[in-house]
């Protein structure tokens, strides 16, 4: 079953994914089977249709914790060269994750 989540946070916003999550999940939402957070921009030249993936564990996540571990796979990588924007890190925002077949596309808005 396919899941699409437009959240709009800020990545520096750790709080508000928490809140969000804590909110999203109170209505019954159960943990997602993701073992794997697919990423394209800001990490990933999008113009050439680019996507890195990361390994995530445990297999069984929150909303929030998949948005908290991508912002610090974005930090990280943003810090190490791997930035296809002018932007710092903290000015890219999660706009959309589609969790599919175990694997969160986390999609970014600047």
């Amino acid at each position: 079953m396919k899941t699409v989540i437009t959240p709009f946070i800020q990545l520096d916003d750790q709080e508000y994914m928490i809140n969000f999550s804590t909110g999203y999940h109170s209505h019954g939402a159960k943990e997602f089977p993701v073992d794997t957070l697919r990423i394209g921009y800001p990490i990933a030249d999008w113009g050439r249709g680019e996507f890195r993936t990361f390994e995530y564990s445990p297999k069984g996540a929150t909303v929030g914790a998949i948005m908290l571990h991508a912002a610090k796979i974005v930090r990280e990588e943003v810090e190490k060269g791997n930035n296809y924007a002018p932007h710092n890190w903290n000015d890219y925002t999660i706009e959309r994750i589609t969790i599919l077949d175990n694997v969160a596309t986390i999609e970014f808005g600047s």
